[in-house]
């Protein structure tokens, strides 16, 4: 009971990680997936429901791009601590690609996550001329309706 205990609480951890380095609220998470406002607030404060059902696990796995695993209440690997200053650089790159505008978060957030794969992993470089050829590419996939542009 203690171990599978262990386990929910680095999934509410988890949780509480992502929310914040995504500058976002539970409520809000909450209501992305389907679920009423105060879902995911009670799940990670008050323990209800005491696990996240497999519908709300692929549901925040979709959300926030994850695996669906990470978040089941079995094995949980402890996730990497995130780089500051190469998650600050990811989303300067995403908001100098995207935009600052409110309707556009989730393509942000998108790039953001992309960007910072590629800078943790030094496969990427974040100077201006680089940034240049991606803002062309995201500009042709919304005008092609993808990449979360107009449908």
């Amino acid at each position: 009971m203690a171990q599978t205990e262990a386990r929910l609480d680095r999934v509410r951890a988890l949780l509480v990680r992502l929310v914040a380095e995504r500058g976002t609220d539970f409520k809000a998470v909450s209501l992305a997936i389907g679920k009423n406002h105060a879902y995911l607030h009670q799940f990670v404060r008050q323990h209800r429901p005491p696990e996240l059902p497999d519908d709300v696990r692929q549901a925040l796995a979709r959300h926030f791009k994850l695996d669906p695993r990470v978040l089941a209440s079995a094995e949980v690997t402890p996730a990497r601590p995130i780089d500051r200053d190469l998650l600050a650089r990811a989303n300067h790159a995403a908001r100098t690609i995207v935009g600052g505008a409110l309707e556009d978060e989730e393509m942000r957030v998108d790039w953001s996550a992309a960007f910072y794969s590629l800078l943790e992993t030094n496969s990427l470089s974040d100077d201006p001329a680089t940034l240049r050829i991606f803002e062309a590419l995201h500009r042709r996939l919304v005008a092609r309706g993808g990449a979360g542009g107009p449908k």
